[in-house]
């Protein structure tokens, strides 16, 4: 009798052990094992290539994800990056959180394809701050399938719409400080993308998002973006191009700042209004 209590109690905390040890290795969705599995799998590819940096970062993320940790995109502000890249980089990190933030549509209806996007935009950040001239075929790689899985991931949520040329046609305008004013370096930019849509046969829609730096009070910062929005949404109507029933916008104040962290709380990047272009 006593042996068989022993038994059953050895038995429960075994049981209880590796439940438990399931319960925080085995990802809780299907986002979470793609993440894994290809978090894993590019491990495997930087071991072949003797790379034992990108082997061990992607495989402490894989086995973070295995345990149901939430895992973010890189954060961008834990790198030493060239200030060449940082804008894209950012620019790019936005995006990718703002369909992350979509779940209904990106995590679950689209895990594999949303999975794919943060691997790449991971890989993307990692190569280049690793080694930014041995490795420009692996940084073009990670970068060139980063923006494919996002266009993709684009296309699934709404397939009437076909972004022209998702990467290239992302337009930024920035403003002066607290001021609903296009910065003179902005104002070219402006002009071209004018230009290019009077050259477009197919009438385009288009997406107005509205952002401010930290300075000032939210509520403030949240008007502020909508007047810099009302401001692009005029010179893109007054040019003829584009009208305002076309014309969607959304402000999000000091929200999604391009560059997040309180160093920087006045960062001109910040400072802007994002166009994004697409036709039916």
């Amino acid at each position: 009798m006593y042996l068989k209590k022993i038994f059953f109690c050895f038995l429960l905390i075994l049981t209880y052990g590796c439940a438990h040890h399931s319960n925080n290795t085995t990802p809780s969705n299907q986002f979470q094992i793609d993440l894994a599995n290809n978090y894993n799998n590019y491990a495997e590819k930087s071991k072949e290539r003797d790379d034992s940096k990108s082997w061990k970062f992607f495989s402490d993320k894989a086995v973070m994800v295995q345990k149901s940790q939430n895992v973010d995109p890189e954060n961008l502000s834990k790198w030493k990056l060239p200030q060449n890249s940082v804008l894209e980089l950012t620019r790019a990190r936005l995006v990718l959180m703002s369909l992350l933030e979509k779940k209904a549509e990106t995590i679950w209806a689209n895990p594999k394809n949303t999975a794919e996007a943060q691997l790449f935009f991971d890989c993307w950040v990692e190569q280049i701050a690793n080694n930014q001239k041995l490795l420009t075929n692996d940084i073009n790689y990670c970068k060139s399938n980063f923006y494919q899985s996002i266009k993709t991931l684009i296309f699934r949520i709404d397939a009437e719409k076909e972004f022209i040329s998702y990467a290239d046609n992302i337009h930024s305008i920035y403003f002066k400080h607290a001021s609903a004013t296009v910065e003179d370096s902005s104002i070219a930019s402006m002009q071209k993308l004018i230009s290019e849509l009077r050259k477009v046969k197919t009438d385009m829609n288009i997406v107005l998002y509205g952002y401010t730096d930290m300075v000032g009070e939210r509520k403030s910062n949240k008007k502020l973006s909508q007047h810099r929005i009302d401001s692009v949404r005029n010179i893109l109507i007054n040019s003829g191009v584009v009208s305002n029933d076309r014309i969607t916008t959304k402000a999000f104040g000091e929200k999604d700042n391009l560059i997040n962290t309180h160093t920087i709380i006045n960062n001109p990047h910040s400072r802007r209004v994002d166009i994004f272009l697409y036709k039916k």
